[in-house]
């Protein structure tokens, strides 16, 4: 164990990961905070929680009279799709590309896109090379041979 003398300074830099759960995302957000621990010879340990500089509360949680406000983070609870029909149009036996998600809104981007058959022609997804992210597919409709509406 190293020992900084008094009134010397150590500018040491510790990062730690924690990577999301997806409990953390269905409870809407995420606390952190960090504990550091001195020793003072011949006083013993002492500790101190870290603060968030943006939380104006000021919490003093382990009261050493400073404040201790754990850092929020909190996720989008908004996880309804909201998919409103789409309408093209096409001249006989062209192709047309449709951005069916274009007007629809709280579409994740994970996961795939699947269709239904059309009665009278073909429908291909286009993954926009994202094959696990259908926030930026399209489809192309192709109309069988010859028909006409």
């Amino acid at each position: 164990m190293e020992i900084l003398d008094p009134g010397a300074v150590d500018n040491t830099t510790f990062r730690a990961t924690y990577i999301i759960t997806q409990a953390d995302i269905d409870n809407g957000s995420f606390s952190n905070s960090a504990t550091v621990t001195g020793f003072i010879p011949d006083n013993g340990p002492i500790s101190s929680l870290s603060d968030d500089p943006d939380d104006p509360t000021d919490r003093d949680i382990d009261g050493d009279g400073n404040p201790d406000d754990p850092t929020v983070t909190s996720f989008p609870v908004d996880t309804a799709i909201n998919a409103v029909d789409d309408i093209a149009s096409t001249v006989e036996d062209t192709p047309v590309d449709i951005d069916i998600l274009d007007n629809d809104t709280g579409i994740p981007d994970n996961g795939t896109l699947t269709t239904t058959d059309p009665e009278n022609g073909t429908v291909v997804i286009n993954d926009g090379g994202t094959p696990d992210d259908p926030s930026d597919d399209t489809v192309t409709y192709t109309p069988d041979s010859g028909l006409r509406h």
